[in-house]
């Protein structure tokens, strides 16, 4: 404004000083009332409102369902700043959008996708585990099985007394041997005892001794009880 021998500024909104030189500061007196930011643009402010309010300074709330975003029948709850869906049977969904399986007008989890994809997996797992498991049995029994046919041998062998009936290991040659004929080594004790004598009746080392008659050959101490004494066969 001219006035004589001077002049005065008006400052326009946001400035302030003689000559409008000092900014002032639109967003320190917060007018923007539901705001996440305010930005002071020089002249004017704007406010970024937050989700469910609008405005030039975010004063006016939104109504969440006045987009009706609840579909196939469902109602609409407004809820803060954000809205719930009721659906209808047979629908689920933040929006009501997905349709559940129903199995005699039930609907839930139970009859979910997700529920039938979490029971599918299970159902695998299971049955790779139980074919694991068998497999494991499976190798168990057959390693036992082949330790008792492998040492069934020496536990005849070994059964037998040692009174001078147990053989020498025979020779690896036979007959057939000699002849250029290859004879195949076995495993198996029998194939180096002579097993003939197991068949013939033998005292055991718990046998039980007998006596008929007394034999006086020798009458010395108590030869002659002694000499009576025989193994009973069993």
């Amino acid at each position: 404004m001219n006035q004589l021998n001077r002049f005065t500024c008006e400052c326009g909104e946001g400035y302030r000083g003689e000559r409008c030189e000092v900014k002032v500061d639109l967003c320190a007196s917060n007018p923007c009332k539901n705001a996440t930011a305010c930005i002071d643009q020089g002249n004017t402010v704007h406010c970024v409102c937050a989700p469910g309010f609008t405005g030039s300074q975010c004063e006016v709330q939104v109504n969440p369902c006045q987009t009706q975003p609840c579909v196939n029948g469902g109602t609409c709850q407004p809820h803060g700043s954000e809205y719930i869906c009721v659906c209808m049977q047979g629908y689920i969904g933040k929006d009501c959008t997905e349709k559940a399986l129903e199995a005699e007008g039930d609907t839930g989890f139970y009859h979910s996708p997700v529920f039938h994809e979490h029971m599918r997996i299970l159902y695998t797992v299971t049955g790779i585990l139980a074919t694991a498991f068998v497999a494991v049995i499976a190798v168990v029994m057959y390693g036992v099985c082949r330790a008792h046919h492998w040492f069934r041998g020496y536990d005849e062998f070994d059964s037998l007394p040692d009174d001078g009936q147990r053989s020498r290991k025979v020779s690896i040659e036979d007959n057939g041997s000699r002849s250029g004929t290859p004879v195949r080594r076995s495993r198996r004790v029998q194939d180096y005892v002579d097993t003939s004598s197991i068949h013939q009746p033998r005292p055991s080392v718990q046998a039980i001794y007998e006596a008929t008659s007394v034999d006086f050959t020798d009458t010395s101490g108590d030869q002659p009880l002694l000499n009576s004494l025989k193994p009973k066969r069993v």
